[in-house]
This record gives structure tokens, sequence and C-alpha cells, in this order.
């Protein structure tokens, strides 16, 4: 398992990153990229050791990216694939290596099929029994469960069901639970009114409401789930959360 050291590193790139998620939380992608933009290439590398250094560097290679795409509305693919090659080399500590995983996981699972190196779920499987992948956390199965419900992979949901319902004590837990507990009735065909409605009265975020309306809304369509008062509420929603009135909660890296 990761130890408090991780733990620690963990942190302070929560307490550094805070911001820019903050301004990701309300839609303004691109002040979110230039903060994280200034975290990759102004940090004092001098003042850290070699394991804060690997952990830091390769979280922010992946979080720009991440943000960039938020912003431009499309995966840099060149950088996509540059990174991935370059996260196949092991790095020198264990919790670099850790990092190392969890990054290329999210890397596979967020840009891989616009960037044509598609995340198998045998891959996945594969990934998540890595030896250098000390555990795995919440974090993680927010695009996992995304990839996953987009190509109607069962397992893996199944897999985030199954921690998130052991694993209780995370920030935006209940919301994250609600989402893959709807995303695997909708593919089951169990879904009822009552799981949408109560997934929706979870979302604070601008991006939560986005993913939402462009991945699970059409299938919810398709079920006959969805109505003209929802419809109203998910936009009041949206516009409460540009608004910044939704809370983010702050969270550790992946």
């Amino acid at each position: 398992m990761p130890t408090e050291r991780y733990t620690d590193i963990a942190n302070d790139l929560r307490r550094d990153t805070l911001p820019a998620f903050e301004h990701f939380a309300r839609g303004e992608f691109a002040e979110a990229a230039m903060i994280v933009e200034g975290l990759l290439f102004g940090q004092h590398e001098s003042c850290m050791d070699l394991e804060e250094l690997e952990v830091r560097r390769t979280y922010l290679r992946f979080l720009i990216l991440f943000m960039k795409h938020e912003f431009e509305g499309n995966w840099e693919c060149r950088a996509v694939r540059t990174l991935l090659a370059e996260l196949e080399v092991p790095l020198n500590t264990a919790l670099g290596n850790h990092e190392r995983i969890l990054t290329m996981i999210q890397l596979y699972a967020n840009a891989g099929d616009e960037c044509n190196c598609a995340l198998s779920e045998e891959q996945f499987l594969r990934l998540l029994d890595h030896e250098h992948l000390l555990e795995l956390n919440y974090e993680i199965w927010i695009p996992v469960c995304r990839w996953a419900f987009v190509h109607e992979f069962i397992r893996p949901l199944e897999m985030a069901f199954e921690y998130l319902t052991i694993h209780s004590q995370y920030p935006m837990r209940d919301s994250m639970w609600k989402r893959v507990n709807l995303m695997l009735k909708l593919l089951r065909g169990t879904a009822l009114r009552i799981d949408v409605a109560n997934y929706v009265e979870h979302l604070l975020l601008v991006p939560q409401i986005m993913e939402f309306r462009e991945d699970m809304l059409p299938v919810i369509r398709s079920h006959f789930l969805w109505d003209e008062g929802m419809e109203q509420n998910m936009l009041s929603k949206l516009a409460e959360a540009r608004d910044g009135s939704g809370q983010f909660n702050k969270q550790p890296p992946q």
C-alpha cells in the first residue's frame, strides 16, 4: 500500500492544484490549464527529493493535457502518445512507479479512444495487476467508469461499485456511488426514473453535468426515463455550477 510519504506528497499536490480545480468546477478550463502549466514548469525541483519529484512531475504532466483538452475540446494526441510511451519506462522510486501506472490508466481511459490507442478491457485488468501499482484509490474510478460505460464493459463498473461500496470515507463518494449504480442499471436495462433523479441531485460541477448530458442522457432518453421537468432542473443546476454556487470538494491526485 502507498506509504505515509505518498499521502504527504498527494496532500501537497491537492493543495497546490486546488485553485485549478476550482476553475475547472465552474467550467473555466483556460484558467485551470494556466494554473497547472505554472505548477508544472515553475517547480523548484532542487527543493524536492526524487520520490516527490517523480510523483509530482508524472501527475502534473497528465493534468496539463487533461485541462488543455477540456479547454480546447480535443486531445493533443501526439502529446498523449508521447507521454504513454514514456510511462512504459520504469522510474527510479516505488512511489514514482505507482503514480506512473495510475497515470497510464488515467490517460488511456480519458484519451485512448480519441487518439486511436483505445484501452481494452483485458489491458485494463492487466494494469490493475501491475507489480508497480501499490493500491487503487477512488479517483481512478472516475475516468474508468466513463470509459467502461461508453464501451458497455460491465466488469470494470462492477469493480468500481464494489470499491465505492466498501470504501465509504471519501469526498464525493455518494455522488460517485450513485453514478456507477446508474451506469450499471442503464447497461443492464433495470434503471428507474428514481435512479436518474437521485444521481442528478448530486451534480454540482460543470464537468459532471456536461459528461452526464453527453454520455448518459441519450441512453436515459432511450429508456424513456427523462421529462421536461428533469430537463429544467438540469439547466438550473448548470447555471448554478457556472456561477460557482456548487462546492468543489478537495481531492487528492488520482
